[in-house]
Order: C-alpha cells, then sequence, then structure tokens
C-alpha cells in the first residue's frame, strides 16, 4: 500500500484568515486553479455533497456535512495551493515505499539513526485538524499537516549534514557502493538514488520556505 504525498509553502495565518472570510474573489480563484479541476469529481456517496459545496463552506466559515470530512478536506487541498507558493522542487513520494528507501539512505550514508521521515514531515502536533479546527474529522484520506517556520529551520538543522553529489546519485543509479551481488545492488542503488534525489529536493524546499518565511503544507492521499 503506498500514498503520495505533495507539499506547497504556505502561510497559516493566511489560511486560517480565510475560513470564515466569506472572501467570493477568493473562491473563485480557488475554483479556477490545478487542483480544484483534480479533484472536482470528489463527492460523497449519496452524491449530495460536492467540492464545491465544501469549500463555498469552509471560505463561509459554515460545516454543514461533518461526516463529509474527506470533501472538506479536499477543499482545504484546494484553498492551500491557491494561497500558497509552489516550490522549487518536488515533493511527490509514495508513503511507505520510497519513505522507507529515505530511512535507509539516511541511516546507512549519515548515520541519522533515530531519523523517521515519516514522523518528521507529519508530526501529530501539526496535523491540519489542529491548525485549522473547524474542519471535520477526516477518517481516512486524504491527511495534512502544516509545518510552521520554526518548525522547517529545526528540520533543516537535522538534515544540514547530509551532503549529496550528482556524482554520488550517478554512482548509486549504477549500483557502486552496495554490499550485495550485482543485481540485488543495482536495485539497492536504485533505491539510494531515488532517495537520494527526495532528500536534496527536501533541503531545497525547505531553504526555499525559511528565506521567504514561509511554512509548508504537506498533504498525502
Amino acid at each position: 500500500m503506498g500514498y503520495y504525498t505533495f507539499a506547497v509553502g504556505v502561510r497559516i495565518k493566511e489560511l486560517q484568515a480565510a475560513i470564515g472570510s466569506n472572501d467570493q474573489r477568493l473562491l473563485e480563484r480557488v475554483r479556477l486553479g490545478e487542483y480544484f479541476s483534480n479533484y472536482e469529481d470528489v463527492v460523497t456517496d449519496d452524491g449530495k455533497f460536492t467540492l464545491d459545496k465544501a469549500l463555498q463552506e469552509l471560505i463561509a466559515g459554515r460545516i454543514s456535512r461533518p461526516d463529509a470530512g474527506f470533501v472538506y478536506g479536499y477543499a482545504l487541498i484546494c484553498l492551500s495551493h491557491a494561497l500558497g507558493y509552489e516550490l522549487p522542487e518536488g515533493s511527490d513520494f509514495k508513503m511507505y515505499v520510497e519513505t522507507e528507501f529515505i530511512d535507509a539512505l539516511l541511516r546507512g550514508e549519515f548515520g541519522l539513526d533515530d531519523f523517521d521521515i515519516t514522523d518528521q514531515l507529519f508530526p501529530d502536533a501539526c496535523e491540519w485538524s489542529e491548525v485549522i479546527p473547524q474542519l471535520p474529522e477526516v477518517e481516512d484520506w486524504p491527511s495534512g499537516v502544516y509545518l510552521p517556520l520554526e518548525y522547517l529551520r529545526t528540520l533543516q538543522q537535522r538534515l544540514a549534514g547530509v551532503q549529496i553529489t550528482n556524482d554520488q546519485i550517478a554512482a548509486w543509479e549504477n549500483g557502486e557502493g552496495t554490499e550485495d551481488d550485482d543485481e540485488d545492488g543495482g536495485e539497492l542503488g536504485e533505491e539510494k538514488a531515488c532517495a537520494a534525489e527526495h532528500v536534496r529536493n527536501l533541503q531545497a524546499n525547505l531553504a526555499f520556505c525559511i528565506e521567504h518565511e514561509l511554512d509548508m503544507a504537506w498533504f498525502c492521499h
């Protein structure tokens, strides 16, 4: 099983202010966004509560379907992207698959034995229900967190000793630096190279948010 993540730079206070703002221009802006188009077919099983209705209610600060948390969740993703800032590098990776590659790389190559990328990027204290308490409970997916700027600075410091070069990635792609036979070594090398790209992307996105004094939103679905 695997779910994909993606991130955007945000300012949490702006997002919180948008909930209940009745800002009709913002509503139209979100409707025109790429993510709204991507999730436009999200609807409850009874077919009566749509993504657009959930979005309208979030902006109005009114919740009529507390049983439809997942629809509000996707609406919140759309709102976050409309208010947010595109990050310079990719942030999509597969949970419970590529996250395992990342943890193995950081442990084996950089000695970060207590580093768990899932725990670091999705801490319970930063779950979106903690930041947006108006959001009804989302029982399954999507899920999300809003990481404040100070948390990003701490995470950047934890990864400060992780320096990955293009030559290292190329070597791992070729199966170099693995301890298994050629076939398994090549597979491990591909996993290391994949993980290394994700780590470098994360470092670049952290630097971007810190430079521009942004918080960061991570979503998983």
